[in-house]
């Protein structure tokens, strides 16, 4: 397991902050990460709206809601509150900027929640379901500070209250409502009898008497959902079923839904509802269509009946599933109540178990083709979003399997652990997440424990992917690294399991660059965050095990440094204070004699804590201490001391990420941070810049049209000046105001780079259109002054001596004919033998039309004019004469 692997082609290296490139960037957009809550579903009528009185005045008053306990449907509270809010704060100011309603959509991979509500600037009141305390690293008063007094925020959870750590001002946000107070007890007894029906109504009266019979049993159900169960087993009710039995029933959740599925669907129904709840999470036409891919690759072989779903199949499932739709009208699957699909998968594991794990091959698939392209063949224009909801899918439905049964599930997660893909590692990461977090964590180490010291295994990789041990070793220790990121977010704060931390520190010595990859990019970045004071104390022990001048030791420096970053933006000036005294201790030791062979801990951690201040983002911060200018700044005070190339390297390449990200932010800065770059480093600056006004020259808006330039689509305009990128503007900006020659200077070499990559090549293009126009605008006005062309007419192309012999002596008692035959001859000369008499043939059929003699004379014609120039040996005239008094 330790063995090293060269990189393959397939397992490439991943840039630094790759990870942060797609998130960030997508941070002011609310259509990659949230959409809009629409009004309420009034679709079933008569069913009561909940009371929030109590749950809007906690919102109203704190910004911060989390709505937990014990109610059936924590999302769909939440999501009313928001709308409601929305509307109420709409009406209160109309005049004002109105925020919107949006709800977050899941995702596997969440880095940074808190940035992307800081860099939202219109208010919002955001929805986050199913809420994991982990994605905002533990500290709800950095969330609290991050939606600040632009935005409101509910959380839904099913997490408990103490893996929250709640502080005392914020504990009137966490709310357990109990439904039965949402609801007023007289809407619900309206509603309980329009849904029982006319039939029950008397049996029902007789099994529960009383005046107020309907009353009581209204408050003892207690809530809409819980009504409709009861009307639904009360009208399948056994002889012996009691009154209160079915109301305890219709009030618990798990086994409403299984009572739902054994007694009220058909075993058709069942498939489908099983089929649902695994692709939980799809948007409407991709859940069609991987639903019909697994019935015809997995189930249709048993029962030809499960070919082919359509929504007629869905008309007795509606209780428990539905299609959310967003403003455009798509809808997405989702099962309806907390925990429905684990309670819907759970029964039918007692009788359709061979079902659902033979449904797992296909679900393997799925994953594997999301990895680069939709294995399903439907228009997405948004491919990438629904490549993720697809992967979040899959991953829980495999997840829902593992709670079930580990055993069944293994050999189909090693084919996921085989792929060479980090998206395939992340399903299984988020499944076997699932099972602990369902309590079952010593099953789910005892499972990483045979992957990785075992040989059953590696073997059942190499014989079924005809892999390598070396290859199959760095795959199955690249998914442990990947599940073990994930599993670490189950711990409490700062009590990193013991098997996750052995774990992490026996891939950290295994020097292999693919596992190392991942743990730089994937499982540091989660794990620092929530563990952060527990890993300042693992630092030193980490960077030791890391091999000396090696490329996979930046890899660490890089993935803790990002880590503590993360940590920094949740929790701190702490965080922020221990990068202070790193720096500050390693810069002391930096007039010592260095070894440029060789790193030591001074010098890795000084690479660290560059990545660190690389991996710095603007917004509203808790210590209001690091920012990005502040944090280029502390890179020029480490590269102006600095000489060891391993930490001038981590620090030259988070100046590139500080401008990638935080141009705005960091650009007063860099005249005079080129003063402590080297010649080269000062040349892969000027590179990175002309790169950065590439992309910002793509994302401008306007232009008359847009051409590929070096790469980047980018907008050209016909008749005004193109605007400047802020690079340029920069640039200009820097030899206006630079205090030395070498800041003018370098701002000359971004800007005749510019020119040299891209500026030429857009004017000459943009040349190259005007003349395109204006040669098209002299064609059009040529086109209209121009004098309209006579109209010609076609004439048939036929020889004199064939149109005056042939055709006169084939017409000669036919006068009336002659232009028909003339016409007729002039095409078939063109034809060789076959085709001509073919098309004679084909005339002579026709005697309807009286074309029949016509092609007779035609055939007469072209045997005259054919043998026309055998008797050209008399003179011409003569010919002429005859023909002549022949027709007289």
């Amino acid at each position: 397991m330790e063995q090293v692997e060269e990189q393959t082609q397939e397992e490439t290296a991943e840039e630094p902050f790759d990870f942060g490139d797609d998130a960030e960037d997508r941070s002011t957009t609310d259509t990659a990460d949230f959409v809009p809550i629409l009004p309420p579903d009034v679709s079933t009528p008569g069913r009561p709206a909940p009371t929030l009185g109590d749950l809007m005045e906690v919102l109203s008053e704190h910004r911060l809601l989390i709505i937990a306990g014990s109610a059936s449907n924590k999302r769909e509270l939440a999501r009313r509150c928001a709308w409601e809010m929305a509307e109420y704060l709409r009406d209160e100011a109309p005049d004002d900027d109105p925020p919107v309603a949006l709800e977050k959509r899941p995702a596997l991979q969440s880095f940074d929640l808190l940035l992307h509500l800081e860099s939202r600037k219109e208010p919002a009141v955001f929805v986050l379901p199913h809420m994991d305390p982990a994605e905002i690293n533990r500290n709800l008063t950095a969330l609290k500070e991050a939606a600040g007094q632009r935005h409101w925020v509910l959380i839904a959870t099913d997490r408990p209250r103490e893996s929250w750590h709640l502080d005392s001002t914020l504990a009137p946000v966490w709310q357990e409502p109990e439904e039965s107070k949402l609801y007023a007890p007289g809407d619900l007894e309206r509603y309980l009898r329009d849904r029982i029906g006319d039939a029950d109504r008397s049996g029902l009266q007789a099994a529960f008497p009383g005046d107020d019979a309907w009353h009581r049993l209204a408050v003892a159900l207690g809530f809409p959902r819980a009504v409709e169960t009861f009307a639904r087993l009360w009208a399948a009710r056994a002889a012996d079923d009691r009154v209160a039995d079915l109301v305890e029933a219709a009030r618990q959740q798990d086994q409403a839904v299984q009572d739902w599925y054994h007694h009220s669907l058909d075993p058709r129904e069942k498939m489908v509802a099983i089929a649902l709840a695994l692709f939980d999470g799809l948007e409407e036409d991709l859940a069609f269509a991987a639903i019909d891919r697994l019935m015809e690759g997995a189930w249709s072989k048993r029962d030809a009946a499960f070919a082919f779903i359509d929504y007629g199949d869905l008309t007795n499932l509606g209780q428990y599933f539905t299609f959310d739709r967003d403003e455009s009208g798509c809808g997405r699957l989702r099962t309806i109540g907390d925990g429905t699909r684990t309670h819907i998968i759970a029964a039918a594991w007692k009788n359709q178990r061979r079902q659902i794990i033979a449904a797992l091959p296909e679900l393997v698939r799925l994953a594997l083709g999301s990895a680069n392209e939709s294995p399903i063949p439907v228009p997405t224009p948004q491919l990438d979003r629904q490549l993720q909801w697809l992967r979040e899918s899959v991953s829980g439905a495999i997840g829902e399997v593992c709670r079930l049964s580990l055993d069944s599930a293994e050999p189909h997660l090693l084919q996921l652990v085989g792929s060479q893909h980090s998206s395939a590692y992340r399903v299984v990461a988020s499944a076997l997440r699932r099972v602990r977090a369902a309590g079952d964590g010593a099953a789910v180490f005892a499972l990483l424990e045979r992957w990785r010291s075992q040989s059953e295994p590696l073997r059942f990789l190499q014989r079924t992917r005809k892999l390598g041990r070396a290859k199959v070793s760095t795959r199955i220790g690249s998914a442990i690294v990947h599940v073990v990121g994930q599993l670490a977010l189950e711990d409490a704060f700062d009590a990193l399991h013991e098997t996750n931390k052995r774990l992490l520190l026996a891939y950290v010595s295994s020097g292999n660059r693919g596992i190392i990859e991942r743990l730089a990019f994937d499982a540091l970045p989660r794990i620092v965050p929530n563990h952060p004071n527990q890993l300042i104390a693992l630092t030193d022990d980490i960077l030791d095990r890391a091999r000396d001048r090696d490329e996979t030791t930046q890899l660490i420096c890089l993935g803790l440094g990002t880590g503590f970053a993360f940590a920094a933006r949740a929790h701190g000036r702490p965080i922020e204070d221990q990068m202070e005294r790193w720096i500050a201790d390693g810069l002391e030791q930096a007039s010592g004699a260095i070894d440029l062979d060789a790193v030591d801990a001074r010098e890795k951690r000084l690479a660290m804590c560059a990545h660190m201040l690389g991996a710095t983002r603007s917004g509203r911060r808790i210590s209001k201490g690091l920012t990005p200018l502040s944090a280029v700044r502390k890179l020029g005070s480490i590269l102006d001391v600095e000489r060891h190339g391993f930490v001038r390297e981590a620090a030259v390449s988070a100046v590139h990420w500080l401008m990638r990200f935080e141009f705005e932010q960091v650009a007063a800065a860099l005249p005079e941070l080129i003063e402590r770059f080297r010649p080269k480093e000062r040349h892969g600056l000027v590179e990175r810049m002309v790169n950065l006004h590439c992309l910002q020259r793509s994302r401008q808006e306007g232009g008359d049209t847009r051409v590929l330039l070096n790469g980047y689509w980018c907008p050209i305009w016909y008749d005004s000046p193109t605007p400047n990128t802020l690079v340029q503007d920069s640039a200009f900006e820097w030899s206006r105001s630079a205090r030395r020659e070498s800041g003018v200077e370098f701002a000359a070499d971004v800007i005749g780079e510019i020119r040299s990559v891209m500026e030429r090549e857009q004017e000459d293009r943009r040349a190259q259109l005007l003349e395109e126009r204006r040669a098209a605008a002299e064609r059009q006005d040529r086109l209209e002054t121009q004098a309209p062309a006579e109209i010609g007419h076609y004439k048939v192309d036929l020889g004199f001596l064939e149109r005056t012999v042939a055709v006169g002596l084939a017409t000669i008692d036919a006068p009336e004919q002659r232009h028909a035959v003339s016409g007729l001859l002039a095409s078939i000369l063109r034809r060789s033998d076959s085709e001509a008499e073919d098309v004679i043939a084909r005339f002579q059929r026709e005697q309807a039309s009286g074309l029949e003699d016509v092609a007779l004379r035609a055939r007469r014609a072209r045997w005259v004019a054919r043998n026309l120039r055998t008797v050209l040996g008399v003179p011409a005239v003569l010919i002429f004469l005859l023909v002549v008094a022949a027709a007289l």
